[in-house]
Formats: C-alpha cells, structure tokens, sequence
C-alpha cells in the first residue's frame, strides 16, 4: 500500500502459530538496517521485500531503492535506481509500494521528483526474485516544469495484468487540484489502458480525486480506493475536504461501480485496501482524525465496519491492510504516542467477522515513527513501520 514521504521499515512476522480466539502479539526479534522504505511485500517461499529511498550521503534522499530479505531477516540482496546518475539532485526517487507475481516476480511502483517543483514522473520496475532488473516502465521526465502524471502511489498484480493507481497534482502538491487515476500494463509492463478515478455519477467529472491503492480480488475484479471532494479548499488556510472514494473495474478497464461509502476525510487523507477472495477491505483516515474499516462486498455494500482511534489521545491512522491464512485482518497504522508527544507505528487484527484478537504499539526510540505496509504469507504477517533508522522486527502470536 501507502505514499510519497520517505519512511524507514520495520517489519513484522508472526510464524506457525494456531489461530485463536484471542491472538497476543510480542516481539520476538529485531534487526537494524540503515535504509529508509515505504513499503513490504511477501512472495514465493517467504521472501520479504522492502521498498523505499537511499541516500547518496546524508545531506539528501537520492534513489529508489528495493531490498529482499529472508525470513529470519537477513539480507539476501539490495537494488537502486536513478533517472539521471550524473545530475542525481536533479531528479530525486522514491519507491512507493511493491507487490510479488505468483510466479516471484516482484513489481516496484514509484515516483521522480524534480528537486525545485512538481512534475518529474513515475515509474514501474519489473525485478527477478534474484535481483535482475526484467521490465521497466516510465513517464516522461523533463528538465523544465510541468505539469503531467507525477505519482504512483500503490502497485498489485493477478492474472495477465499489473495495476498501478496514480495521481496528477498542480502547483507544490496542493491536494485541492489532485486528478487520480488508474493504469494497467501486462507483465511485461505493455501499457494495455488507463482510466479515470471518478466518484459515481452525476458527480462533476471535475471533482478533485486522488487515487492512493489498489487491489485485486477473484475474477480480475480491480478495486481502486482514494480520496475525492467537491471542494478544493484554500491552500494555508482551509483543507479540502472530501470523502473516501471506491471504485470497481473489470479486467478490461471498465467501469462496474463507483461508490462513497459516506466515511468524512479530509484532504489527501491515508487509504489502505486489500482484496480477500469476493470482498474488500478497505481502511480509512477520518476527518476526526481516527481509522475507518470496513469490510465490503463485492458490490461495495458493508459486511461489517469498526472505527477506532479517533480519541486526541490515540489518533490512529491506516497505513496499510492484510489478510492471512485464516482470514483474520491486519490493520496497520500510526497513533499518537504520550510519552513523548510524538507518534508510534500500532498493528491491530480483527477476526473474519469484525472482532478485534489483538492489538501492540511498537514503541521505538525515535520520536516521530509511522506505520507502513502490511503483508501476510499462510500463517506469517509482515507488518512495516518507520523511524529514523531502519529496523525489522519480528513478532508472534
């Protein structure tokens, strides 16, 4: 899932443990590794990837960069990329959300920022499960200003296609002028469509939209979840303020509903889905500041929703969504911290129907920590964080 700010992983893996009625998470290792990431992926064999920024030196972040590691949490191998090696404070990348083809082919989604404004492009890069560099694709990247596709925001494969959800922006990232969208490519990453991120009709196709993930479920269908709003706000003086946005396409790119589930959020607010089998899971920042999750069905109509979070005293935030083996749901997210006034990455599990097994905040030295992406493999679950150094920890039930 998740998200163009840099962020540091941390990582969680819960092993072979029965499911119960009342899972208690706790720590069971942790590792330390000196790069920042925004996302994590699970694929063939449990191999965990890690997607996010490096720095060339200290003074700045420079090129996306991608990292597999065991189970236990070693370093099996790291990739970087740069536009433009020669002028790297040019043009800046960033990793946003990575996902793994059944067949081990792990797709990297992220953005390209012109160091003085908006409109440096996006990419998709194909990698191997042994680190060589298969497929790429890229928009178009300009040594003067403009404004154009500049963010890939979340990335997720099944069957013949690889779906990416993107947004343009106008001037300095104003969310007021935000316009999402979705792409499809084949594996090869062969652009095959693109569509609109719209809210259901008769809404004005001028509605300000911005499209934060994707998910695929049984039958190719693509749900693209985000942000829409009417109203634009004022920039340094009024947010936009808009509703979550979900929308159904076929493998084809049509449109077969588009929804707004009636949850407030305010401009550019957080998004998470996952796709369970017929259902969706989506999650979302409220405008009160707290986490809105649902569970849907294929026709977009509610199974089952909890909030949670929205207290001064949690403020919890989604990051990112997985389901596991026994259905049961990862939430992860950021929350306030009291001890020190700043913010802690939390992992929640709900049961398959709404219950909540278990929560843990991952308490960490820095002040400011977020959580990240979540990913689950049979009876393991990844869950990501961020903190000024990265750090992988492993927990169990």
């Amino acid at each position: 899932m998740r998200r163009s700010v840099t962020l540091v992983p941390v990582l969680a893996l819960l092993f072979f443990g029965a499911p119960t009625a009342q899972a208690s998470l706790s720590t069971d290792w942790h590792r330390t590794i000196g790069a920042a990431a925004n996302d994590v992926a699970v694929g063939p064999g449990g191999a965990v990837y890690v997607v996010g920024q490096g720095a060339l030196d200290p003074s700045g972040d420079d090129y996306a960069m991608i990292t597999r590691f065991s189970p236990s949490g070693d370093v099996v191998w790291t990739r970087t990329w740069q536009f433009h090696p020669e002028r790297p404070r040019v043009f800046i990348e960033n990793a946003n959300a990575v996902t793994v083809a059944d067949n081990g082919v792990v797709y990297v989604t992220g953005s390209v920022v012109r160091y003085n404004c908006e409109g440096g492009g996006w990419f998709v890069h194909a990698y191997g499960p042994n680190g060589r560099l298969l497929h790429t694709y890229g928009t178009v990247h300009r040594w003067t200003c403009h404004i154009g596709p500049q963010y890939a925001n979340d990335v997720a494969v099944d069957g013949s296609l690889v779906v990416v959800a993107g947004s343009d922006y106008g001037c300095c990232g104003d969310a007021g002028l935000s316009d999402g969208s979705v792409w499809a490519f084949d594996r090869s990453l062969d652009r095959r469509w693109r569509i609109d991120f719209e809210p259901p009709a008769p809404a004005d196709p001028a509605w300000y939209d911005d499209t934060k993930t994707i998910a695929i479920g049984n039958g190719g269908a693509i749900y693209a979840s985000g942000w829409a709003a009417i109203d634009a706000g004022i920039e340094g003086v009024r947010a936009p303020i808009g509703s979550l946005l979900v929308m159904r396409l076929n493998p084809a790119g049509a449109v077969v509903w588009s929804r707004r589930p009636g949850v407030p959020m305010g401009g550019g607010g957080a998004v998470a889905s996952t796709a369970d089998g017929d259902a969706l899971l989506v999650a979302a920042a409220t405008r009160e500041g707290g986490t809105w999750l649902a569970r849907l069905r294929s026709d977009g109509s509610p199974i089952w929703h909890r909030t949670w979070g929205a207290d001064p005293k949690i403020k919890g935030g989604p990051s990112g969504l997985a389901v596991d083996a026994f259905g049961r749901t990862w939430l992860a997210g950021t929350r306030r911290d009291l001890g020190d006034n700043g913010t802690n990455p939390f992992v929640r599990m709900y049961g398959p129907t709404g219950r909540l097994l278990s929560s843990l905040v991952l308490d960490v030295t820095a002040r400011s920590a977020r959580g990240t992406g979540v990913a689950t493999l049979g009876r393991a679950g990844f869950v990501g964080a961020t903190a000024h150094a990265g750090r992988v920890w492993r927990l169990r039930t």
